[in-house]
């Protein structure tokens, strides 16, 4: 390839990006273009006019499939930075890779570009072209774009994407490169479609049809998403010694690009340039330094489909600004950030912001001692600004890698929430040993938003040493999220009464996070609730910025009835919303307050002998609510004499005593007295307990202990046995001393018993005694008292024997025993109560009885029943239900009955469905002793039939027919279901006008189930069908009740109809009628049979056939007639005759014919 070259750039340490479609281009023809007027004079001179043929090929490399890179991983301060790739070694830092950029696509991918070299000298650059679907913690290398000529290389990739299409572009510059200096030329772009999951398609490279001399340069994606549009410029220093900044447009999504304008320069250089998308609106942005040896400057400039804004210069304050110049823009937020070199090789970086109201003043970043080089500046979706820094502590150039946020574009912090205090904002610190030196220009930031959350991604060079090679990292947010929830406290509190405890909630990780508050632990009845730091809020969330601190009131409710010392704990647990294994708790404990009371008791008094101690049981008494330890101390004991302390077993010396609420223990107080202690001395030693829970509160008891010789003796047992008789029985009995002194008790022996019995008092060789020696002090000897019964003695016969023992010491203390010899078994047996109870037919009456040991030993009592109409359940239970058993297999049902024991039984009467009222059954229950036949007793019960109305029938239903004027007897019945006699009341409905209807008797004596007849009597009237017919009544409804006298509700009816046989007779109503209403004929007849009525004139001419031979049932009957003739015209006004004729069955000719006159008036 021969290409004229007219100038030769050196650029240190700036290796290009690799990636490309693999395609060949026949030779391209450059031409120098009229640039559009710059702001300073350009002689013509400096515009290039030849031609210059470039022959070059490039091509791309599709890695398929793509793979993942593995390589170093450092994780620190809430990021984690690991190895991108790797161009010579992999896990060190001598690759020859640089110029790195990174961008995000709508996947939420990253993709990242840089160019590698083969080795120092190498012109042989490649750029590699990677994606990240998990937010950098994965890379793949997708393509690789690289021309085969060996005497060119791509180098100085930017990277950009549009995010609703996904289109991913890159520019880069094509030319020779030789120990790290190139000599620039064509200039190049990428692009193809990230088509989700790393697939890519429509991967397309051109050159740049413009300046024959480019180096680098910026593209930037449309903001708008989908928009075909691309935007590039590049720096262009074909003109000599300067350069000029010439901008490109492309509508086709890169295919093809136009050059929009050009301005050249000169008596300035620049190699600083940046663009960027403007973010959700259409359009990008664009910035580059220029300097003319003396004096900076940044321009700007703005551009969208149609337009370009042409440059417009950004004050910088006329200091050297160093590159890189980096902008950002989203929506109405614009950024232009830079680097200025300061004396003693400091650097600084500045910028100015732009939130549509105009460029702010100059900011600087940080105006401390620190240097921070090689900036590149973000802005999220929320407006957020991201600034990816190099901290260079040396002045070198070289240094750390720190992220820092602002949303207001003057207050910048670390992001984030780091809290190192020796690398409080770096995204790595010191690792193997050296710094991760970083070299400039060589740091991009873009950042990924997912679920409401930002992740600032950087990438960057790092670098071994200052000799040369470096690979690229990636540094992206590694979520923390940790809680903690302090204090654990306690409290007291009264019951009902709140408590409210303030717990501070502390978010110690790296995002903001919200936690949900709940409690856990809350004893029943108490209430737990959580409120905001001022108490007023109830609350369920709260938010907490990272590295900070919230405080919220968690307020604890007892019951009002909470008792005394009850203590509840209650843990107030908060989770992330982000991470719920991110958690923490603290313990609120909660105690009722209580009340300190304490008692020492008693006061005494004891008497001792010298030099032998005495014990004195004391009660320590806790009569507050709360567990309390007592602390114990004595004085007042006397010179010589010795008082001591020990629980309540003697042999454990304490101090204190633990004694909970409202309960008493007991301890030991010892006196000693000394061995020359006088007769009737005394030691007075006050026994002081003071509460530990409020030690102002005490008790005190006196103890006297007085020198005396007490005598203090027991006989015992009293007892009782049986014996057999002709049997012996021997009685150990206990002589006990519990005087002070050594005693000789005499004994001396009272029996009481019939003739032949036999009693003796022996020792327990068996010798008669009347005296034993026995030692102080509980000191104990035994004694028999020896029982002879006869081989007569009779049933009931006892000994009643009397052992007396009386102190030498002092004849007045005595004591005795009682022992009492029966003969044989007491069997006696208690069955109660008898009861009497009533009940319906069909009833179960339960009974309970108890049965009762009232013998001597224990006893298997039978039980039985008698029934005297079998009503009875033949089965005995008890009171559950269950059937008593039959302990020996006797075939009877038995209790086991200890001495005085009593248990209760049930018997179940069953009353007969059919039983009478007044009847009854009288059931037995007997139980009878096994230890003694025949001793027995029982339990009557007697259940009585109450009276029961089951139903009353009233019966037959009639209907009769008589003749009119003429009564009728109705023969009726009524029987009473009942299991009693009962008076049935009779009652009538009453009659229509001129009906009668009456009963000889309103009640009968109704025996049950026995049918009892009665009479209704029914008269009835003469029937008159002159009239209205609706005034002739020829039937009665009767109705006739019977009523229980016993029970009211208890009742029944007949139902009695009488129809009447009439007499023959015609009439017509109204008369006289008008013709125009016509008449009605009513008419009775005494039996079934066929009806004629004609009507005729007084000249006898017939007028027409009202009826004619119609067919009727007896009784009365009704016809209507119109009054109109045989033709249908109504009649004439005056007389008229109407002949009614009837054959029956039994009446026929004169007998069936009526005549009648009606007349006719006019209308």
């Amino acid at each position: 390839m021969k290409v004229k070259i007219a100038k030769i750039l050196l650029i240190g340490g700036i290796i290009g990006l690799l990636s490309a479609q693999e395609k060949n281009f026949s030779p391209v023809s450059i031409y120098r273009s009229n640039p559009s007027k710059p702001p300073y004079a350009e002689p013509s001179t400096y515009l290039k006019k030849e031609k210059i043929e470039v022959k070059v090929k490039t091509e791309f490399k599709l890695v398929e499939p793509a793979k993942p890179l593995k390589g170093e991983n450092i994780l620190g301060f809430g990021w984690f930075s690991n190895e991108v790739y790797n161009s010579a070694t992999p896990g060190t830092d001598d690759g020859y890779d640089h110029w790195p950029s990174i961008t995000t696509d709508g996947y939420g991918y990253l993709w990242a570009a840089y160019s590698a070299s083969q080795g120092l000298g190498s012109n042989k650059d490649t750029i590699y072209i990677f994606y990240s679907p998990d937010k950098g913690n994965t890379w793949y290398l997708r393509l690789k774009w690289y021309s085969t000529d060996t005497l060119y290389g791509v180098f100085c990739p930017t990277i950009s994407a549009n995010k609703g299409d996904n289109y991913i572009y890159l520019d880069a510059a094509l030319g020779e490169k030789r120990n790290y200096s190139f000599l620039a030329g064509l200039h190049f772009s990428l692009r193809f479609q990230h088509t989700g999951g790393g697939n890519v398609s429509d991967i397309y490279t051109t050159p740049i049809s413009s300046y024959d001399l480019y180096v680098n340069g910026a593209i930037a994606a449309d903001g708008t998403p989908n928009s075909p549009y691309v935007y590039l410029v590049v720096i262009d220093w074909s003109f000599d010694p300067d350069a000029a900044v010439d901008f490109y447009r492309s509508s086709d999504r890169g295919t093809t690009w136009e050059l929009v304008h050009s301005e050249s320069f000169y008596d300035a250089i620049t190699s600083a340039i940046d663009a960027t998308p403007k973010y959700s609106s259409q359009g990008a942005f664009f910035a580059y330094w220029r300097y003319d040896g003396t004096n900076s400057r940044i321009w700007v400039a703005e551009a969208d489909p149609t337009s370009f804004s042409g440059w417009n210069e950004i004050d910088v304050g006329g200091n050297v600004v160093r590159w890189p110049v980096r902008v950002a823009w989203n929506g109405t937020k614009r950024i232009v950030i830079w680097e200025e070199h300061t004396a003693n090789n400091n650097s600084d970086i500045y910028y100015r912001y732009n939130t549509g109201t105009g460029w702010s003043q100059r900011m600087i970043f940080d105006n401390t001692t620190r240097n921070f080089v090689s900036p590149d500046i973000a802005i999220s979706s929320d407006g957020t600004a991201f600034l990816g820094i190099v901290r260079d502590e040396n002045g070198d150039y070289w240094g750390h890698p720190a992220v820092f946020a602002s949303t207001d574009y003057i207050n910048w912090t670390p992001y984030k929430c780091n809290s190192d205090t020796t690398y409080d904002y770096d995204v790595i610190q010191e690792y193997n040993g050296h710094e991760q030196y970083l070299g400039t220009v060589l740091c991009n930031i873009t950042t990924i938003e997912e679920n409401g959350k930002i992740f600032p991604s950087l990438i960057w060079r790092r670098v071994q040493n200052t000799q040369g090679g470096g690979d690229p990292w990636f540094s992206g947010i590694q979520p923390i999220y940790s809680v903690s929830v302090e204090p654990d406290q306690t409290g007291n509190t009264m019951p009902g009464v709140s408590i409210d405890y303030l717990m501070a909630v502390t978010n110690n990780g790296n995002f903001d996070d919200i936690y949900n508050l709940s409690t856990s632990g809350t004893l029943p009845n108490w209430t737990a609730e959580i409120y905001d730091s001022a108490g007023t809020t109830p609350i369920t969330t709260i938010a907490v910025n990272c590295k900070s601190t919230k405080y919220v009131r968690l307020r604890i409710t007892p019951p009002p009835d909470a008792q005394m010392g009850v203590c509840d704990t209650t843990f107030l647990i908060a989770i992330s919303s982000q991470e719920v294994s991110a958690k923490d708790s603290a313990r609120a404990i909660t105690c009722i307050q209580g009340v300190a009371g304490i008692l020492i008791e008693p006061d005494t008094m004891g008497s001792t002998s010298p030099g032998v101690s005495i014990n004195y049981m004391m009660r320590a008494i806790n009569n507050g609510n709360l567990l309390d330890t007592i602390n114990l101390t004595l004085y007042g004991t006397s010179p010589g004499w010795t008082s001591e302390l020990f629980d309540s077993t003697g042999t454990t010396p304490i101090n204190k005593i633990v004694v909970p609420a409202f309960s008493t223990r007991r301890f030991i107080l010892k006196i000693t007295p000394p061995q020359n202690a006088p007769a009737g001395s005394a030691d007075t030693t006050i026994v002081k307990g003071t509460s530990s829970f409020n030690p102002s509160i005490s008790d005190t008891a006196t103890v006297i202990t007085n020198i005396i010789s007490i005598a203090n003796i027991l006989i015992e047992p009293d007892t009782t046995g049986e014996i057999t008789p002709g049997q012996t029985l021997n009685y150990y009995l206990r002589v006990i001393n519990n005087g002070n002194s050594l005693d000789s008790i005499s004994l001396s022996l009272t029996s009481f018993h019939p003739s032949g019995w036999n009693t003796q008092l022996l020792d327990t060789l068996g010798n008669p005694i009347n005296f034993i020696k026995v030692p102080p002090f509980g000191g104990m000897k035994r004694i028999i008292l020896r029982v002879y019964a006869p081989p007569t003695a009779g049933s009931g016969e006892r000994d009643s024997s009397i052992i007396t023992g009386v102190s030498s010491i002092n004849p007045s203390v005595s004591d005795k025993a009682t022992v009492i010899t029966y003969i044989g078994l007491i069997a006696n047996i208690i069955v109660e109560p008898n009861q009497t109870k009533s009940g319906l037919p069909g009833e179960l009456v339960k009974y309970r009885v108890f049965v009762r040991n009232l013998g001597n030993a224990q006893d298997l009592v039978d039980l039985s029943l008698t029934s005297s109409k079998n009503w009875a359940d033949p089965i005995i239970r008890d009171t559950l239900g269950n059937i008593i058993p039959d302990n020996d297999g006797d075939g009877k049902q038995d209790l086991v009955l200890g001495v005085g024991e009593t248990k209760w039984v049930e018997v179940w009467v069953y009353i007969p469905s059919n039983a009478q009222a007044g009847t009854q059954d009288t059931t037995i229950i007997t139980g009878e002793s096994n230890n003694i036949q025949g001793v027995k007793d029982n339990a009557i019960l007697i259940t009585k039939v109450l009276p029961q109305i089951l139903s009353l029938i009233v019966d037959p239903d009639q209907t009769q027919k008589i003749p009119a004027g003429t009564q009728i007897t109705y023969n009726l019945y009524a029987i009473l279901k009942a299991n009693t006699a009962d008076t049935v009341k009779l009652t009538l409905s009453s009659p229509p006008p001129k009906w009668q209807a009456f009963l000889p008797v309103n009640k009968i004596w109704a025996t049950p189930y026995d049918t009892i007849p009665f009479n209704v009597i029914v008269k009835a009237p003469k029937i008159d069908i002159i009239g209205p017919p609706e005034e002739i009544i020829d039937s009665f409804h009767l109705i006739v009740k019977g009523i229980s006298k016993t029970d009211t509700n208890i009742y029944d009816i007949a139902e009695i109809i009488t129809l009447v046989y009439p007499e023959l007779d015609c009439h017509n109503f109204a008369s006289p009628f008008k013709s125009s209403k016509g008449t009605t004929f009513i008419f009775s007849l005494p039996e079934k049979g066929k009806v004629t009525i004609t009507v005729y004139n007084r000249l006898g001419e017939k007028i027409k056939d009202v009826i004619k031979d119609k067919e009727y049932n007896a009784g009365v009957h009704t016809y209507y007639w119109d009054g109109k003739n045989e033709k249908g015209n109504k009649v004439s006004p005056g007389v008229y005759v109407y002949i009614f004729k009837f054959e029956g069955e039994t009446i026929r000719g004169e007998r069936g014919i009526i005549r009648r006159k009606t007349a006719v008036i006019g209308d």
